[in-house]
C-alpha cells in the first residue's frame, strides 16, 4: 500500500496541472507552473514504477534513468518559474539559458555509470546508487532551488501589492518544502532508506503553488464548492481503485467511471470559473464606469466654475461701459449732440443686453452647482 503513495501523488499532480493550464493557458505564470508540475508528476509516476520493479535489475536501470530525464530539469524550471513570477525574466535571461544548458548536460551525463550505477535495495523500494557526477547534480539542484527561494524572498520584501505578497509567501513555502522534504528522495541514491510518504511532497508543493496562483478565485464560495466536490470525487474513486481490495473487472469499471468523472469535473470547474471570471469582469467594468462618472462630474464642476469666473470677469468691464454710457446720455459730462446720442444709446443698449446674457450664464452655473439664490 505504501508503494502507492507516488502514484496517487502523480495522478493528483497531473490533474492539478491540467486544471491550472485550463484556467488560463495564456498566462506565463500558469504555463511555467504547468511545466514545473509536469516534471514533478513525471518524477512521481516514474518512482511508482521504479519501486514496483525492484525484482528486475534491468527494469530498475530503465525506470531510474528515465526518471532523471525529468528530474534534471526540475531545478531549472523551478528557477525559471520564480523569475517569471517575480517579473525578472528579462534581467535573468542569460542566466536562465546557462541553467538550461547545464540541465541538458546532466541529461547527457545521467546515462553514464559515473552518474548512476549499482542498485541499492531497502525495505520500501530500490534505487540506483550515485556516482561522483551525481554529486555535482545535487550541488546544481540545491543552488538553483536556493536562488529560486532567494528571488521569492526579495520579491516578498519589496512588493507593495497585498495579493502578490500573499501569493509569494505560499510559493516560497512550496519551494521550501520541495527543497527539504522533496530532496529526501535523493537519499536512496546514497544508500540511505527513505519512507515513501516523502513522495507526497511533490503533490504538496504543486498544490500550494496552484493555490497561490488561483488565490483570488478560491475565495469565491461557488468555485470552492465545485473544486472540493470534484477533487473529493476523484480521490474517492482513486482510493477505491488502488487501496480497496477488488477484482480486475471492478477496477476496470472504476477506471472507466473515473475517466468520465474527470471529464465532467473539468467541465464543471471550467464552467464555474467562466461564470466567476465574467462576474469579475462586470465588477471591473462597473468600477471603471463609476470612476468615469466621478471624473465626468469633476469636469462638469470645473466647467461650471469656469463659466462662473468668466461671467464675473466679463460683467465688470460691461458694467463700467454701461455706467459711463448712461452718464453720457444723461449729459453728466456736458451737452450731448443729437448726432452722438444714437451711437451712445446703442452702446448702452448693447451693454445692457450683454449684462443680461451674462446674468443668465451665472444663473445656469448656480443651478448646476445647486447654489441658486432667490
Amino acid at each position: 500500500m505504501l508503494t502507492l503513495f507516488p502514484l496517487v501523488s502523480a495522478i493528483l499532480v497531473f490533474g492539478l496541472t491540467f486544471f491550472i493550464f485550463l484556467v488560463n493557458f495564456r498566462s506565463k505564470v500558469n504555463l511555467y507552473f504547468t511545466f514545473f508540475a509536469f516534471l514533478i508528476g513525471s518524477w512521481l509516476a516514474g518512482s511508482y514504477f521504479l519501486i514496483n520493479s525492484c525484482d528486475n535489475n534491468n527494469d530498475i536501470i530503465f525506470w531510474d534513468r528515465l526518471i532523471y530525464i525529468f528530474v534534471v530539469f526540475i531545478p531549472t524550471i523551478t528557477y525559471h518559474f520564480s523569475v517569471v513570477f517575480t517579473e525578472k525574466e528579462k534581467q535573468k535571461k542569460n542566466f536562465i539559458v546557462v541553467l538550461y544548458l547545464i540541465s541538458f548536460l546532466f541529461l547527457f551525463l545521467s546515462k553514464s555509470d559515473y552518474f548512476l550505477s549499482g542498485v541499492f535495495y531497502y525495505e520500501y523500494g530500490c534505487h540506483l546508487q550515485s556516482g561522483f557526477l551525481h554529486n555535482f547534480f545535487i550541488v546544481f539542484f540545491g543552488t538553483a532551488v536556493f536562488l529560486s527561494l532567494f528571488n521569492l524572498f526579495k520579491y516578498y520584501k519589496i512588493t507593495n501589492d497585498k495579493d502578490k505578497k500573499v501569493q509569494t509567501f505560499f510559493i516560497f513555502l512550496a519551494m521550501f518544502i520541495l527543497a527539504t522534504l522533496g530532496s529526501l528522495a535523493f537519499l536512496p541514491a546514497y544508500s540511505i532508506p527513505v519512507y515513501p510518504v516523502v513522495y507526497f511532497s511533490g503533490f504538496i508543493t504543486a498544490g500550494i503553488i496552484a493555490y497561490a496562483i488561483l488565490k483570488h478565485r478560491l475565495f469565491n464560495i461557488k468555485t470552492i464548492a465545485a473544486e472540493l466536490f470534484t477533487f473529493a470525487l476523484w480521490i474517492a474513486i482513486l482510493v477505491k481503485i488502488f487501496l480497496v481490495d477488488s477484482n480486475n473487472k471492478e477496477r476496470i469499471i472504476d477506471a472507466g467511471f473515473l475517466f468520465y468523472v474527470t471529464i465532467f469535473g473539468i467541465f464543471l470547474i471550467r464552467s464555474v470559473l467562466k461564470e466567476v471570471r465574467a462576474r469579475e469582469e462586470i465588477e471591473e467594468l462597473a468600477t471603471k464606469l463609476e470612476f468615469a462618472n466621478l471624473r465626468l462630474k469633476q469636469l462638469d464642476e470645473a466647467k461650471s466654475d469656469f463659466i462662473s469666473i468668466a461671467s464675473h470677469q466679463l460683467r465688470t468691464p460691461l458694467t463700467a461701459i454701461k455706467g459711463y454710457a448712461s452718464m453720457i446720455l444723461e449729459e453728466s459730462y456736458g451737452k450731448l449732440t443729437n448726432r452722438m446720442r444714437e451711437p451712445i444709446n446703442n452702446i448702452f443698449q448693447s451693454s445692457q443686453r450683454l449684462v443680461l446674457i451674462i446674468g443668465d450664464f451665472l444663473d445656469v452655473s448656480h443651478i448646476e452647482r445647486g447654489a441658486m439664490e432667490y
